[in-house]
C-alpha cells in the first residue's frame, strides 16, 4: 500500500489549506468519500496473503472492509445528516450461508466521527 502514504501525506496537506470546521460541512457527502476512497485504497491489496475484500457480499448490514475474518464497517444511525458515523473493527459479518460460533465472535471495537 504504498499509495496510502502518497494520501494521507496529500490529505495532511489538503487538511493545513482548509480553514477549520469546513471538514464536515457535507457529512453526508464526506461519509460516502470517505467509504469510496477506503474501498479504492484497498482494491486489488492484500496482507499476509490475505486479500481485502469490499463488501463482498449483499448483506442487511453496513458496507464493510474486510480482511480475514475481520471488518472495518462503517456504520451511519444517526437521525440527522450530521450525527451517528462510527467505524468500527470486529468480527466481518457472516455471508448468507454461514453462522458464526458466538464462542469465537471478535468484540467490536468502535471509533465515532
Amino acid at each position: 500500500m504504498t499509495n496510502f502514504k502518497d494520501y494521507l501525506r496529500a490529505q495532511k496537506e489538503r487538511s493545513a489549506s482548509t480553514p477549520e470546521g469546513t471538514a464536515l460541512s457535507r457529512p453526508t457527502e464526506e461519509w460516502a468519500q470517505l467509504k469510496q476512497r477506503v474501498r479504492e485504497l484497498a482494491a486489488g491489496e492484500s496482507y499476509d496473503g490475505e486479500q481485502f475484500l469490499w463488501s463482498p457480499y449483499p448483506a442487511p448490514f453496513p458496507e464493510f472492509l474486510a480482511l480475514g475474518n475481520v471488518a472495518l464497517s462503517f456504520n451511519h444511525r444517526g437521525r440527522s445528516a450530521s450525527s451517528g458515523y462510527t467505524v468500527s473493527f470486529g468480527q466481518r459479518p457472516p455471508a448468507p450461508s454461514e453462522v458464526f460460533s458466538s464462542s469465537k465472535a471478535l468484540e467490536s471495537e468502535y471509533r465515532h466521527l
